[in-house]
């Protein structure tokens, strides 16, 4: 089994963890916020370096505006 699929497993048990122990103290909205943000920033990354032997996408001014507006985001969610 490849590395990266027993990684996978974890961050997906994690994640499942963290949604029941968490999702009643921050909200649904923040949650699902946060996890989709996390996944595409960690995308962003994998692209950037081609982790996983995948074609290397360089982060650009435009992906970063993205990633931070996704922060904007669930910040906002969260505060309101």
């Amino acid at each position: 089994m490849p590395w990266w699929a027993v990684i996978g497993g974890l961050v997906g048990a994690v994640q499942v963890y963290a949604g029941l122990t968490l999702v009643h103290r921050v909200g649904a909205g923040v949650f699902i916020g946060l996890t989709v943000t996390a996944a595409l920033i960690m995308s962003l990354l994998v692209d950037h370096f081609g982790w996983l032997r995948v074609h290397p996408h360089p982060i650009s001014l435009g992906r970063i505006v993205g990633g931070l507006l996704l922060i904007s985001g669930v910040a906002l969610i969260a505060k309101f």
